[in-house]
């Protein structure tokens, strides 16, 4: 993990040099606002989108029961917390924000204990779930990435399974989304994300 994260900071450090083109490349960028929500955290008390007004944030979606690109998201996000945390100032400007797509699996206690096993900072990030179909359609609607339910083929033993989206999504000050990443086939990405969030964590805008 620690060669990990000097790897994301030496990329960081390469996107910053870009200076000021790169950075009002990224202002110049507007997905349109993420919809009011009304979720439950992973301590099972509600969370509505008004608690991250005023941060920036990074929202990605997930379950806990997932064995393949979940803990990869995870671990991703761990370098972003990490990264957050060295920058002086920056923590308390940033949220992280992780989604279970799997309501009937993920309850809070299972949310809550995914997270300790993960060493997320309760203080920068939340776990969410949400009723059946709640997350889903904040995946949908909030952010336009795909998620839902799979069924398994006719005749198969198998329980329907969650999908999802493996993108990050960047969420200025306001509730914009700036933009979209995607570490886990783009090597350059979470560098660029880490170079984006703070750029926009310092800024006015």
């Amino acid at each position: 993990m620690a060669a990990l994260l000097l790897t994301v900071v030496v990329g960081v450090a390469r996107w910053t040099k870009g200076g000021e083109a790169a950075r009002e490349g990224l202002l110049a960028k507007d997905f349109g606002v993420v919809s009011p929500f009304l979720v439950t955290d992973q301590d099972g008390r509600p969370f509505d989108s008004g608690q991250l007004r005023g941060k920036v944030w990074v929202a990605v979606f997930m379950f806990t029961h997932c064995l393949d690109t979940c803990p990869r998201i995870t671990r991703s996000l761990l370098l972003v917390q990490d990264s957050v945390s060295s920058v002086p100032g920056l923590k308390e400007k940033v949220r992280l924000v992780s989604f279970s797509v799997d309501p009937e699996r993920d309850k809070p206690k299972d949310l809550s204990a995914y997270a300790a096993a993960y060493g997320a900072d309760r203080s920068l990030w939340s776990f969410l779930t949400g009723g059946e179909g709640t997350v889903a359609r904040i995946s949908q609607e909030a952010f336009h990435l795909a998620a839902g339910m799979v069924s398994p083929a006719e005749g198969s033993p198998q329980v329907p399974q969650p999908t999802h989206s493996d993108r990050f999504v960047l969420v200025d000050k306001t509730g914009r989304v700036r933009d979209y990443y995607s570490p886990l086939s783009e090597k350059a990405d979470l560098a660029r994300l880490l170079a984006d969030l703070k750029r926009l964590a310092f800024s006015g805008k």
